[in-house]
């Protein structure tokens, strides 16, 4: 790849092949671009996830052993809960 750009003289050619390979990127990104928004992710699911991030926020203000257990047992219930709506859903 480097050595591609070793016959570039001048800036102008710099930026032309910036650009092609910057227009590739978009392209490839474009092309296997997934969806943000899972079907399988309902309220339900959000709310799941919500308590999620509050209890991580709360261990992240006070790292105490009853907050990393509290936020430890969030995810795996959030972990299974969104992996069984998945399941439901993509058979």
């Amino acid at each position: 790849m480097f050595a591609a750009l070793e016959n570039f003289y001048d800036s102008e050619d710099v930026k032309i092949a910036w650009e092609n390979i910057e227009e590739n990127i978009r392209t490839s990104a474009k092309e296997s671009e997934w969806e943000q928004i899972k079907p399988w992710v309902d309220e339900y699911c959000s709310h799941f996830l919500d308590k999620r991030n509050q209890a991580k926020l709360q261990w992240l203000q006070d790292p105490n052993q009853s907050n990393a257990d509290n936020l430890m047992m969030l995810r795996h219930d959030a972990h299974r809960h969104l992996r069984e709506k998945r399941g439901k859903i993509l058979n």
